[in-house]
């Protein structure tokens, strides 16, 4: 529950932008401008943003599409600007505050990156790229309970996301945890068997479980998936000499 004398009395402390006033045109050209970014078009979506702007000077939603433009030209420092201005005007936006995270994470700075995927989750719990993304820089500052904690969140709200159960697989597997790493990486591989390295995780926790048949056949699905996967042809070609097909263990229980 929100109390608003907390919050005005913040804001007479720390200075608050006054709120924006929204022309009927923007959250229009809004949607037309991440149109454009998802087709790949950024000067068209540029341009609308910059309409955009024109009619809401500070609107928070197209300030965060002029990070994305920017991000995907390469401009980090840019990007990084957008998304701070965005915050600057909407205190709540939790885009902006996940999407600045990234761009720390993308400078090595996780630390920074994560506090600012909390606060993301403070404007919406269940934030799934949020909480994914969080697991990312938890790994990264070693801390393997935050990122198993974030993962498990992520999955209580979307349980058939395939990235996360791939994450939560390779968490255990770092931590040789291979009996529990089997479970995520298996969902994974049925929810999305095209997710790039799946089965080669899951081909590597088989061999470390014994069950020799299972891991042939994930490196020979990697094969059919990555045909220039090196790791997943070496991995095959060691198990076929050191248990030729004769010689093949009997499929575990």
């Amino acid at each position: 529950m929100r109390l608003p004398g907390i919050a005005l009395l913040a804001c007479s402390v720390v200075g608050c932008p006054p709120p924006v006033r929204v022309h009927p045109r923007c959250p229009e050209l809004n949607d037309q401008a991440v149109g454009q970014l998802q087709r790949g078009d950024l000067d068209q979506a540029q341009l609308l943003t910059e309409q955009c702007l024109a009619y809401c000077p500070g609107f928070a939603n197209c300030l965060n599409d002029q990070g994305l433009i920017a991000e995907q030209r390469g401009d980090v420092a840019a990007a990084k600007q957008r998304f701070a201005e965005a915050l600057h005007s909407d205190q709540e936006n939790m885009f902006a505050y996940n999407n600045l995270g990234r761009m720390y994470l993308k400078e090595g700075h996780p630390g920074r990156a994560r506090d600012q995927f909390e606060r993301a989750l403070k404007v919406y719990p269940e934030f799934a790229d949020a909480l994914f993304d969080l697991a990312l820089a938890c790994r990264q500052l070693k801390d393997d309970a935050c990122a198993e904690k974030s993962l498990r969140k992520l999955l209580i709200a979307q349980p058939q996301h395939a990235q996360a159960l791939q994450a939560l697989g390779s968490l255990y597997i770092s931590q040789k945890k291979y009996q529990d790493a089997a479970e995520p990486l298996e969902d994974a591989s049925r929810v999305d068997p095209n997710l790039r390295g799946i089965w080669q995780a899951l081909g590597a926790v088989y061999v470390e479980l014994g069950k020799i048949d299972e891991a042939k056949q994930c490196f020979r699905l990697c094969l059919d998936h990555e045909a220039d996967n090196l790791g997943c042809a070496e991995s095959l070609s060691l198990l076929n000499r050191t248990y030729p097909p004769a010689q093949e263990t009997p499929s575990s229980e």
